[in-house]
């Protein structure tokens, strides 16, 4: 809690700096690792949020190249908060933003790096200790599953959902990559600054124009042809493993079944609440 705080206390000052004085940040922790904490915290900002339209879900928060692990559910954690974590998150909150009028946003943060896999599973494993073929592993299956989520999204919670590439971010993210990796890209000039990197996101989430729901942008591509126009869509080679429609619908319906509980416990308390009325 106290480094969302300290996080939206930061905002709060950039805000004032760019004279965004209309501006409210509210720091909520998050851990993605455990789905009853996730569920807590959806609870949680649906109580701040009552009386405010729910207008955009920015799924950004992630790991990348770690060491082997389970999550508190029994994950692989790679797929546990890039995936998992987000699709709860995302199910919780999604009466929220449908009730938004205009109707709410939700944006996934992907990365090019999926195509290095075609799959994307709840029981992935690969050896303990230093194994950084095993982890870059995990983390493109993640970013796909990303991909095939939002997708999914898309097409089952009546929503505007995408997924987009931001660009290589200077972040602590990429401070997990191999050393000779983060030289390359630095020598290539390709690290975008934090500010730079949430452009993408922050453009599909609050732009104008509503994005193609299902669809993936990428920061390359996606700029409008012109001023005020849609953002435009990366088109993806018919053989792309992001647009294998049946393993998105499987990994959708897996992640259903793993957050059954806190999705009936929801509905619960929502029901719970409209008798009380």
């Amino acid at each position: 809690r106290a480094r969302a705080e300290a996080l939206a206390r930061e905002l709060a000052a950039a805000a004032v700096e760019h004279r965004c004085v209309a501006c409210e940040f509210v720091g909520v922790p998050l851990e993605l690792a455990s789905l009853e904490r996730v569920a807590t915290t959806a609870r949680e900002i649906g109580e701040m949020t009552r009386e405010l339209a729910l207008r955009a879900l920015i799924l950004n928060a992630g790991i990348a190249y770690r060491p082997y692990a389970r999550s508190a559910d029994g994950h692989e954690m790679h797929f546990a908060v890039n995936v998992l974590g987000h699709h709860l998150l995302a199910r919780l909150l999604a009466p929220r933003l449908r009730a938004a009028r205009p109707r709410g946003r939700i944006v996934s943060l992907s990365g090019d790096i999926y195509c290095l896999t075609r799959g994307c599973s709840s029981d992935f494993s690969y050896a303990r200790g230093c194994n950084p073929t095993g982890a870059l592993a995990a983390y493109c299956r993640s970013k796909l599953g990303v991909l095939w989520h939002a997708r999914e999204l898309a097409r089952r919670a009546s929503l505007s959902a995408c997924a987009v590439h931001p660009g290589v971010v200077g972040t602590r993210l990429v401070q997990g990559l191999p050393e000779c990796a983060v030289q390359l890209v630095a020598t290539l000039g390709l690290v975008l600054t934090p500010s730079q990197g949430a452009w993408a996101a922050a453009a599909l989430a609050m732009g104008d124009s509503e994005p193609q729901s299902g669809a993936y942008y990428h920061c390359l591509t996606m700029r409008p042809r012109h001023h005020g126009g849609p953002m435009l869509p990366h088109e993806l080679p018919a053989d792309d493993p992001a647009g294998d429609a049946v393993a998105a619908s499987a990994l959708y319906a897996r992640c259903e079944d793993l957050c059954a509980h806190h999705l009936k416990q929801a509905e619960m308390i929502v029901d719970a609440q409209a008798a009380a009325a």
